[in-house]
């Protein structure tokens, strides 16, 4: 299922991630946008550690099938806010917040892709 047909009903269950539609937070965008040029010094922006989730969770060798993700409460309300926000003045900005490895930055590409798969 695409994740712009996602509803309630799908809460839990997994459906298949369009890495297309999210290409930069896979690390061979993100390395074609910046140059080492001092070795010393490690690169700022981005989200490596996503980046780096992305790699090792949906990128092996092994692995030929498209990823899938696990359509998460969180996920649903950041879009439903989204959604009702649409067109609305003053911009549409969430703040999540959380521990390290908590799932913000999965929950941004999450969001981010269906925004994509439905057209915005």
């Amino acid at each position: 299922m695409p994740s712009s047909k996602l509803t309630e009903e799908h809460l839990g269950n997994y459906y298949k991630l369009k890495p297309s539609l999210i290409p930069e937070a896979f690390p061979a965008v993100y390395n074609a946008f910046y140059t080492h040029t001092d070795k010393q010094r490690k690169r700022r922006g981005g989200c490596m550690s996503l980046q780096r989730e992305m790699e090792a969770t949906f990128t092996t060798k092994s692995n030929k099938n498209p990823p899938l993700l696990m359509h998460r409460p969180v996920a649903a309300d950041v879009w439903a806010t989204l959604a009702g926000r649409a067109g609305s003045e003053g911009g549409n900005r969430i703040l999540l917040r959380g521990p390290t490895g908590s799932g913000k930055s999965l929950t941004v590409a999450a969001v981010v892709e269906r925004a994509r798969a439905s057209g915005w």
